[in-house]
C-alpha cells in the first residue's frame, strides 16, 4: 500500500489526493501566513530605514542651510567690494554715549564694521546694507520704540525716556528701511534729553567720514 504521509506534521491519509486536500488547506496556508509575517517585518524595517534616511537628509539640508546663511549676508544685500561708503554716528542710552572703538565691536563682520580702533564711522563694504544691518553684527538691534544692547537689554518708550534717530540733523522715522549712504551723519538717542542736550549730542558726532572717503569737501546730505 502506498504511503500517503505527510511530510509536514507527519499525518497519514488513505490516498494522494486526500493528502494534496491536507497540504493544501493545512500548510499551504501556513507558508502564507508565514510569509505574510516576513514581508511585514520587511516592510517595517524598510519603513523604518526610510525614516532615518529622511531624518538625515533633512538634517544634511539644514546644515547646508545654516552653512549658506553664514556665508551669505542675504539676497537685499550686495557681494563684498561692491561698494565702500562711511558714515559718522554716535549712540546714547540715557546720556551715555556707547564705545564702539572696543575690541568686541571691531570689524564684527566683513560687509558692515568699525574697524582700525574708531568708533564713530561705520564702514560699508556692500551694497543694501542699513544701519540696523549694522548694529546685528554686534548684537545690537533697534525697532521704532525699543533699542536692544549687546548685553540684551531693551530700552524702550516708557516713563517719559523715548527712542529718537536722527539723520543729518534731523529727527527721523524710517530708521528699519534706512540704507548707510556716504557721508550721513546719525544718532540714536534713547533717554528723557532736552533739546540743548540733543544738539550737543549732535554736535559730538565726528567728520571722520569724509576723511575716510577722500572726500573733506563735500557737504552732508540733508534728509
Amino acid at each position: 500500500m502506498e504511503d500517503h504521509k505527510c511530510p509536514d506534521c507527519g499525518k497519514n491519509f488513505d490516498s494522494a489526493e486526500a493528502l494534496n486536500q491536507h497540504k493544501e488547506a493545512k500548510h499551504t496556508t501556513e507558508i502564507k501566513a508565514e510569509e505574510q509575517k516576513n514581508n511585514a517585518r520587511s516592510f517595517n524595517f524598510d519603513k523604518t530605514k526610510a525614516v532615518l534616511y529622511a531624518l538625515i537628509l533633512i538634517a544634511g539640508v539644514a546644515a547646508a542651510y545654516a552653512i549658506m546663511s553664514s556665508l551669505s549676508t542675504g539676497p537685499r544685500i550686495g557681494s563684498v567690494g561692491s561698494t565702500h561708503e562711511h558714515v559718522d554716528f554716535k549712540i546714547y542710552i540715557e546720556g551715555k554715549p556707547i564705545d564702539f572703538s572696543q575690541q568686541k565691536y571691531q570689524v564684527a563682520a566683513q560687509y558692515v564694521h568699525v574697524e582700525g580702533g574708531v568708533g564713530g564711522v561705520v564702514h560699508k563694504h556692500a551694497t543694501g546694507v542699513t544701519f540696523r544691518d549694522f548694529l546685528k553684527t554686534v548684537n545690537m538691534d533697534m525697532e521704532s520704540k525699543c533699542f536692544k544692547s549687546d548685553n540684551n537689554k531693551n530700552y524702550c518708550d516708557e516713563n517719559g525716556e523715548t527712542l529718537k534717530f536722527y539723520l543729518n540733523g534731523k529727527l527721523n522715522d524710517k530708521f528699519e528701511s534706512y540704507e548707510l549712504r556716504d557721508l550721513d551723519k546719525v544718532l540714536i538717542s534713547y533717554g528723557n534729553e532736552t533739546e540743548d542736550e540733543i544738539r550737543q549730542q549732535l554736535a559730538g558726532i565726528t567728520d571722520l567720514a569724509k576723511i575716510e572717503s577722500g572726500k573733506q569737501g563735500v557737504p552732508k546730505r540733508l534728509g
